[in-house]
């Protein structure tokens, strides 16, 4: 048995550290493992016969947006019985780092549909606490070798990406988040959480499809805040007052533009600052007045396949996490070659 230390660098809250911890201890090889945000470092012991120093670091990657540098102690014949203790006579300290590529990871298949299965999945996408980290490295075991873009399923070609969710229907109506040409002959139906930094990442993403295909597509976004996120439901719930006074996606973007600053009281200044009756959006979150509707999106979600954000429907064929435009494009322009 060995055991490591990694400096993680970007881990900036206890429930990332929560994350990592969870998915080094389910890895196969791994006998146990702390992680600690104060420090930033993750303690291992792991059986070197089973598993890597750099697999265990592309892992701490793969987990979320970091990068983990390796110092290695080695355990000369003994038995590891504290994370806590050192070995007397280990060698130099080694230094390895191993950054995650942020390209996809795909698959073609004769049918299937488009839900990205991705090398970069765990890096792009926030889970809910309740899903095993375990299971989604299965199912990314399961769609081979990692691969690049040119995999992607060209326009009009209906060979298929990896799948574990079948195609959704939605039932769009003028009671919903739009934005876009309503009857545009492309919708994506987003799933997120304004704590989600991934979905704040891919709204640039967002902006240029919309801007690119101003006829072709409309956005139809759904709250899916997740649970270890302190101020998720809250802020879902905000952006709900706001929208009783006609300004959704006003706040939307006041959100993610301050994502780092929630609280309940920037959340009522923040309307103030939109020019809302300070009073009634107050009364509103306040009282949890939407906290109904909130569950109904997640809900939706939840039997919809969503576990993690942001999940993106493409006609009902989901995009999960927060992949690059190129990604989005290629599953849009087959959408349409359909249509025609």
């Amino acid at each position: 048995m060995k055991k490591a230390k990694y400096k993680i660098a970007g881990m900036h809250c206890d429930a990332c550290a929560a994350l990592i911890q969870s998915g080094l201890r389910d890895k196969a090889g791994m006998a146990d493992a702390k992680v600690s945000r104060e420090s930033s470092r993750a303690s291992v012991i792991f059986d070197e016969q089973k598993i890597t120093e750099l697999e265990i670091a592309e892992l701490i990657g793969g987990i979320g947006d970091y990068s983990a540098e390796l110092e290695r102690e080695d355990f000369a014949g003994e038995k590891a019985d504290s994370l806590g203790r050192a070995a007397k006579d280990s060698p130099p300290t080694k230094k390895l780092s191993a950054d995650i590529d942020d390209s996809s990871s795909v698959k073609r298949l004769p049918t299937g549909l488009i839900v990205l299965m991705t090398g970069s999945l765990m890096l792009n996408l926030y889970f809910l606490a309740k899903t095993p980290l375990s299971s989604v490295a299965e199912q990314k075991a399961e769609t081979g070798q990692e691969a690049t873009e040119s995999n992607l399923p060209s326009a009009g070609n209906n060979q298929a990406i990896p799948s574990v969710l079948p195609l959704q229907n939605f039932q769009i109506t003028g009671e919903d988040h739009i934005r876009g040409n309503f009857s545009a002959p492309v919708t994506l139906v987003e799933f997120s959480d304004f704590q989600c930094p991934f979905c704040e990442r891919i709204g640039p993403t967002v902006n240029k499809i919309l801007n690119d295909y101003p006829d072709e597509v409309r956005l139809v976004y759904k709250n899916f805040p997740l649970s270890f996120h302190q101020y998720g439901q809250q802020a879902a719930e905000a952006s709900e007052c706001a929208s009783e006074q006609g300004k959704f996606w006003e706040y939307h973007d006041k959100l993610f533009a301050n994502q780092s600053d929630f609280s309940v009281e920037n959340f009522k200044k923040w309307a103030k600052d939109l020019n809302l009756d300070s009073g009634k959006f107050n009364l509103c979150l306040d009282s949890g007045k939407y906290s109904g509707k909130v569950k109904s999106d997640f809900d939706e979600g939840t039997r919809k396949g969503v576990n993690g954000t942001p999940t993106i429907f493409v006609n009902g064929q989901a995009v999960v996490g927060a992949q690059p435009f190129e990604v989005f494009k290629r599953a849009i322009d087959g959408a349409l070659a359909e249509k025609r």
